[in-house]
């Protein structure tokens, strides 16, 4: 996209774009153009002109085009053209969340693992329950964040292990990982929730917990 104040001197509103669309339809690459903004910016897209950097978009949901429409879990990568140090459009990529649910489900470094990855406002990417795709972290899982403040760990970008207790009262260990993406301080986080019995039943706790976090750190 390219801001129309950037190259049409009859333009003088801060918003308003051109916008060059490059897709793959039928096995075919095509492409559309078309003006957008011309009424106001979205709230997405403002923010992306402020901040002016390298990002990794919120996931969202949207219309996909291959064969046929079809409504599609994705993120975007986005990178900031700028003109004479001011922001003059982006250059973005469209990423489909498909392949992240299949890492994330074939996660489990101990047995009855549950694998997780959170966009950094609470937004689960991947799950070993497809189903929970796009839905809030801290609607399902609401007595983490009242032991630990799950969602803010994740915004934050935290990596920490924790023990907490689950629904069912039995004790459960949280590790977290920060993955960052870009220059924006928004990261993902990458979690791993194994039931104590798993863990314990190692005979060196200490050095469980150490290869845990080893680990986690690799695979973010």
């Amino acid at each position: 996209s390219w801001e129309l104040k950037q190259f049409d001197p009859t333009w003088t509103k801060e918003y308003g774009r051109y916008a060059v669309t490059m897709y793959k339809q039928n096995g075919e690459i095509k492409a559309s153009t078309g003006l957008r903004s011309v009424d106001g910016d979205s709230e997405r897209y403002a923010q992306i002109k402020k901040l002016s950097c390298n990002m990794l978009w919120e996931p969202y949901w949207d219309e996909y085009l291959e064969k046929e429409e079809v409504k599609k879990f994705m993120t975007s990568i986005s990178s900031p053209i700028l003109k004479n140090n001011e922001f003059a459009g982006i250059v973005a990529a469209d990423i489909l969340m498909d392949k992240f649910q299949k890492m994330i489900s074939e996660i489990e470094p101990y047995k009855g693992t549950v694998a997780f990855l959170s966009s950094n406002e609470g937004i689960i990417v991947g799950h070993h329950k497809s189903d929970l795709i796009g839905k809030k972290i801290i609607d399902f899982y609401p007595e983490y964040e009242k032991q630990i403040e799950l969602t803010k760990l994740i915004k934050q970008g935290d990596r920490q292990v924790f023990w907490v207790k689950d629904k069912n009262n039995q004790s459960i260990l949280v590790a977290l990982a920060p993955i960052q993406v870009g220059e924006l301080k928004t990261p993902w986080s990458l979690g791993l929730i194994i039931p104590s019995k798993t863990v314990l039943a190692e005979a060196n706790t200490t050095k469980t917990l150490s290869i845990l976090v080893v680990l986690i750190g690799v695979l973010a």
